[in-house]
């Protein structure tokens, strides 16, 4: 289970960078792996010059699904919970 968070926790890492540059946040909230559950608390930023350069939250659920199953980490559920600041 450690391998499978750190793994986990760098790829929501490597969303971080972008989500930040839009003023943005992604989090863990937890990852449930008897139930193949990774719920992210996400608030999503704005960027004035181009909205539609913001990750929506399907597209970012999406994106991280893609980028486990990429690293071999098979998550059946991906929960974008939407937070404000």
């Amino acid at each position: 289970m450690k391998n499978t968070l750190l793994s986990i926790e760098n790829v929501v890492n490597n969303f971080s960078r972008m989500i930040v540059a839009d003023g943005g946040n992604i989090s863990i909230q937890s990852f449930d792996e008897d139930e193949s559950i990774l719920i992210v608390d996400y608030f999503k930023g704005s960027n004035l010059r181009c909205e539609y350069c913001v990750i929506d939250e399907v597209s970012l659920r999406d994106f991280i699904a893609e980028a486990l199953g990429a690293r071999g980490i098979e998550v059946h559920n991906v929960v974008i919970n939407s937070v404000q600041p």
